[in-house]
């Protein structure tokens, strides 16, 4: 935990076995925590997020999002499933079944799901009450497809492939690719900035790749931020415009957490 007024590490909570995704629910201010080394889903409340309940959801946990209009968390894990769980009661009502282990995904307020089947090469489609792969989109010949963004009002969708390096751009309607330019090596993590219509790429390559969204297909490189090699993992905060990238001990002499400014 962060003060970020302070630039502070605040506090620090052990015991989760490869922690990967974590999602905080304001409602009820509580945090959940998917552990890929024992595949458990770990409720956290209260001041001192003391762990309150733990459900198993599979292995390899990995990547969870939270729907706060419906109280539903979805945590990918195993070779290739999304369980989803109660936000409320904290128990599993039931899973989508895969093709591949999930990577990123992505929720669409329609009841659509957009997943990650990096091993496959593809976007696979998900239909929330039909709890089913309804499609599969394929990325235009690039694969090892890990992160992705959404841009739900322009109906495009953001997937950064590592061989090669690419940003791939996808129709929401259609599944076509409509855009595919250059960006960073062991691409991470993407993030989309509605308010300056910009797209955030992290990549372990060592740099943080700008581009300018210039029309819903038609995406220019702005700038390449330098960063450290294998700094690849970050958060990009719409309330403040700042982007955060964590730079590992490996990558630089102590572990940090480097704050960078948009520009207006």
């Amino acid at each position: 935990m962060v003060d970020l007024g302070k630039g502070q590490r605040v506090q620090s909570i052990p015991g989760f076995k490869e922690p990967q995704g974590i999602v905080f629910m304001p409602k009820t201010k509580a945090v959940a925590v998917a552990s890929g080394g024992d595949g458990r889903l770990s409720f956290l409340e209260g001041p001192s997020f003391k762990v309150t309940k733990v459900l198993p959801v599979g292995e390899d946990a990995d990547n969870v999002r939270y729907d706060p209009e419906h109280e539903r968390i979805y945590v990918g894990h195993g070779d290739g499933a999304i369980a989803i769980v109660d936000a409320v009661k904290r128990e599993r009502i039931g899973d989508v079944p895969l093709e591949a282990h999930p990577e990123a995904f992505q929720r669409e307020s329609s009841g659509r799901i957009f997943v990650n089947e990096a091993k496959r090469a593809r976007v696979a489609v998900v239909e929330i009450a039909k709890k089913a792969v309804v499609s599969r989109w394929e990325l235009g010949g690039a694969g090892a497809n890990y992160p992705m963004a959404l841009d739900e009002a322009h109906q495009r969708l953001f997937v950064g492939t590592r061989q090669p390096p690419r940003l791939v751009v996808l129709d929401t309607e259609s599944g076509n690719v409509v855009a595919s330019v250059e960006t960073e090596a062991d691409v991470d993590d993407i993030f989309h900035d509605a308010a300056r219509r910009r797209v955030y790429v992290i990549g372990g390559g060592g740099s943080v790749v700008v581009y300018d969204q210039q029309g819903p297909d038609r995406y220019v490189e702005r700038t390449r931020v330098r960063t450290a090699e294998d700094a690849r993992t970050g958060l990009f905060s719409p309330e403040s415009g700042q982007l955060f990238v964590a730079v590992p001990h490996r990558a630089n002499p102590v572990a940090e957490i480097r704050v960078f400014a948009t520009a207006p």
